[in-house]
């Protein structure tokens, strides 16, 4: 697969289609070995080094991708991105500006939220490789070796040069600080599945049915451990979903609502439960998802109480009209575990997107007073195992790839109940 960037150009279907400015060619669209040498002329058995990722920088200057050889490439936007590359030709050619290493495969990866490419003290991201703690890199190498989290809202800058002209060799993106995991009992190191900054110095780490809290300046294997943890079950032992309150499964996906959301707490029982549904006051709220297929909502961005627990299969009222069709013997509104959630800004926040492996649709749930599932984001086309991302464009529209090469884009989510069906679609690569 090719990693490419588009702009809006010539109108289709009365909308601008999309055209390509920048891209990578086909360096990443090599082989590597699964095992020891990774150099791309060995001889060796291979596979394909295709992207796992890519996420925007908050300032929308920088990409940071994960590829399958275990490597972060950052690249940084040229300033003259849309204009007529020199020498003429199509479009940009990217290259790596840095690039990191795990010595195994990383579970889960996340920017910093006050990324500035002109502050490298932001330009810092987090991952967790497995059997390995939690690090802290800089994604924009400085001389710097160590984390000084006193200069993240710094008014000094630097100017980073983002000049292809000599094609120079990437620099390697450094290790600031590390933040163990560990289970109490053994000792091992735990690789949390997802990663969540709520601050610019707090971060959230979601692994088997437990949430921790870190603080950035805690760090290192004396001090750097959760500054506390949130088990998502009353009792690790009663794994049936904690004895019948909250639940249970390795915590795949964070969000933070955008803005407070007024919605009905009960005192940690699950979604409709007697008692759930009385008035609370307004919070930003952590949705937490797992591979099992439940949500958890919970107040104060996840260090308040929880207002409630739902699962996506046990909640849906089906029936003639529902519209569910069947993929593969199941209904294809039954995924494999949530794999992404995001919030949809406006309309009082109240409404989540959940994104599902070996599912082609996106959920849209109203977590105002029952949870109820407000639409179905059809056509998505993302029948696979792998972590397939959505995104929000603005306030109501909704873009998703799928595993045929198409980007898809569905337009008034939220504003209907129902099925919605994508708005239009344009071919975005022809890889597999």
């Amino acid at each position: 697969m090719e990693d490419m960037m588009v702009d809006n150009a010539s109108a289709i279907n009365g909308r601008s289609e999309p055209h390509l400015v920048a891209i990578t060619g086909n360096t990443y669209n090599g082989k590597i070995a699964p095992l020891g040498s990774r150099d791309m002329a060995a001889a060796a058995p291979r596979h394909t080094n295709y992207f796992r990722s890519a996420e925007w920088s908050a300032d929308g200057t920088t990409l940071l991708t994960t590829s399958y050889d275990n490597t972060f490439r950052t690249f940084i936007l040229p300033p003259n991105l849309l204009s007529p590359p020199s020498p003429p030709r199509i479009h940009h050619h990217l290259r790596p500006y840095s690039t990191h290493t795990l010595p195994s495969p990383p579970h889960a990866a996340t920017l910093h939220p006050s990324f500035t490419l002109s502050y490298p003290s932001t330009t810092l991201f987090l991952t967790s490789p497995s059997s390995l703690p939690i690090r802290l890199v800089s994604a924009v190498p400085t001389n710097s070796s160590s984390i000084n989290t006193s200069t993240i809202s710094s008014s000094s800058s630097t100017t980073i040069s983002t000049s292809n002209s000599a094609n120079p060799p990437p620099q390697t993106s450094p290790i600031l600080a590390t933040y163990p995991l560990t289970n109490p009992h053994t000792e091992a190191f735990i690789a949390p599945h997802s990663l969540l900054f709520t601050s610019t110095t707090t971060f959230l780490a979601g692994f088997d049915s437990e949430i921790a809290l870190f603080d950035i300046n805690r760090y290192g294997a004396s001090n750097g451990g959760p500054v506390e943890r949130f088990p998502t079950i009353p009792s690790k032992r009663k794994k049936i979903v904690g004895g019948g309150v909250g639940m249970k499964g390795i915590v795949s996906a964070l969000a933070v609502s955008g803005s407070p959301v007024a919605i009905s707490v009960g005192g940690g029982g699950r979604v409709g439960d007697e008692g759930y549904e009385r008035l609370g006051a307004q919070s930003q709220i952590l949705a937490a998802g797992t591979f099992t297929r439940w949500i958890g909502l919970y107040d104060a961005m996840g260090r308040g109480g929880t207002i409630g627990v739902f699962n996506l299969g046990g909640n849906e009222k089906r029936n003639e009209n529902d519209g569910d069709s069947v993929v593969m013997g199941r209904q294809e509104s039954e995924g494999r575990g949530i794999t992404q959630l995001r919030w949809l800004p406006g309309n009082g926040g109240q409404y989540l997107l959940i994104a599902e492996r070996c599912s082609d649709i996106i959920h849209v749930w109203d977590v105002r007073m029952s949870g109820r599932r407000l639409a179905v984001l059809r056509g998505r086309r993302a029948n696979t195992m792998q972590r397939m991302g959505i995104d929000v464009l603005d306030g109501d529209t909704v873009a998703a790839g799928g595993t045929d090469g198409m980007i898809r884009i569905w337009e008034g989510v939220g504003k209907a109940e129902g099925d919605l069906w994508p708005a239009w679609e344009w071919k975005g690569h022809d890889g597999e």
